[in-house]
């Protein structure tokens, strides 16, 4: 996900209601709604797309912490990392795709 500034559109509730259709138009990758209401906390119209791509891209991110918290995993990936490039380089291993890998 690129991480280039969110454009935010203000509504009022009112206004949203009567032009429901239009702000739902406007939500469109980075594009957000923003619905302030003076009884009720405000609320983001956001792109189901955009959205899940942030909740994935936050749980990838998340998962990268816990492994960098490990130490001795952390240790063990830089190690095989190194042999790796190691073999690579001498073109003892061949890097396959993650399509040949997995078929996708």
């Amino acid at each position: 996900m690129a991480s280039a500034a969110m454009k935010v559109c203000k509504a009022s509730a009112t206004s949203f209601r009567g032009k429901f259709k239009d702000y739902v138009r406007k939500t469109k990758g980075r594009a957000v709604v923003l619905v302030e209401n003076r009884r009720f906390e405000s609320k983001y119209l956001v792109d189901k797309d955009w959205l899940d791509d942030f909740v994935k891209e936050n749980e990838s991110i998340k998962a990268t912490f816990e492994i960098l918290a490990d130490r001795e995993l952390t240790s063990r990936l830089l190690k095989l990392a190194e042999s790796l490039d190691a073999d690579v380089g001498s073109g003892k291993a061949r890097l396959h795709s993650m399509s040949d890998a997995f078929g996708k």
